[in-house]
């Protein structure tokens, strides 16, 4: 004859147990007549810190265990030994005075500080590994991270790839690709910049024609953008043939519809390149015949 086994049956009990993390203190209250029966959490106050203390219903199993330290010195929501829940967690509840209850949470704040202690040298131990793993690649693409950490705040790409240099991830061949790419075109453009700006700077320099003027034209050597109480300023400077006018950037040169990244690689592209537009001339703050302002600039075209 073959017999079945009871099943086991959890029953819940009128105690919480729950930890206050600010203190590390384990605590165990009595709530049934401040929390309707079935309710899992309940709130308590921390009898040290008096900080509140989310506790969790515990649920007994009898079984014939004998009921033993590590009962009473339990935090957590489950008891299966012989006393049904009478005892667990009880070192922490209030039927218990003295040095029990305090040799009790001072055994468990040491068992806490061991398991922190070897979580932090766990953390530390992957954290220096993941620092030489990156060490060891940063060393091979210095050039890349030298790029990153310069401005690249008009791409939201770049940015991205030197939060995850930051984070010491490796960047991929092809992330690599791209950065080296854009350091070859950044060499380029200061090439072309260095050799414009000595061909402009050989130019004789010449009282500009003030007032009113059309047909004006020349090659934009400057962009800048500047943040102000209105908004985005941005303004150009153009070399027309022995003297400079410094305006706005005309709205009719500007792309219809661009992205951020579009945006910001239009600016960049600008210098170099050949305008042709209406303005009123007038005199810069410093007086230079040769440095004039442009306002109203109108009926704009690249050239």
């Amino acid at each position: 004859m073959t017999t079945t086994a009871m099943p086991l049956i959890s029953i819940p009990t009128a105690y919480y147990l729950g930890v206050c993390e600010p203190c590390r203190r384990p605590t165990r209250e009595r709530v049934e007549d401040v929390q309707e029966p079935g309710f899992r959490y309940a709130r308590v106050t921390c009898r040290e810190c008096g900080n509140s203390v989310r506790v969790e219903r515990l649920h007994a199993t009898i079984t014939y265990d004998v009921c033993d330290p590590r009962c009473m010195g339990a935090t957590g929501p489950s008891c299966s030994c012989s006393c049904g829940g009478a005892n667990h967690g009880d070192a922490y509840g209030t039927k218990v005075e003295g040095e029990m209850l305090e040799s009790a949470v001072e055994a468990y704040r040491a068992r806490m500080a061991q398991l922190d202690a070897k979580r932090e040298a766990k953390a530390a131990k992957a954290r220096k590994s993941k620092q030489d793993a990156f060490d060891a690649w940063a060393a091979d693409h210095r050039d890349v991270l030298d790029y990153l950490d310069g401005d690249v705040s008009w791409s939201g790409f770049f940015m991205d790839l030197r939060d995850q240099a930051d984070r010491l991830k490796p960047l991929s061949d092809r992330q690599v690709a791209a950065v080296r790419k854009a350091i070859a075109s950044k060499a380029a453009r200061d090439a072309e910049r260095a050799e414009r700006d000595t061909r402009l700077n050989s130019t004789p320099r010449v009282a500009a024609p003030l007032g009113k003027r059309t047909g004006l034209e020349g090659e934009i050597v400057e962009y800048k953008q500047y943040n102000t109480a209105y908004g985005l300023d941005e303004k150009i400077t153009v070399e027309c043939g022995g003297y400079r006018v410094r305006m706005s950037l005309p709205r009719s040169i500007r792309p219809a519809q661009f992205s951020h990244d579009e945006y910001q690689a239009f600016t960049k592209s600008l210098a170099g390149k050949r305008i042709r537009f209406n303005a009123t001339l007038e005199p810069g703050r410093d007086g230079d015949p040769a440095f004039v302002k442009g306002l109203r600039p109108a009926k704009a075209e690249l050239v």
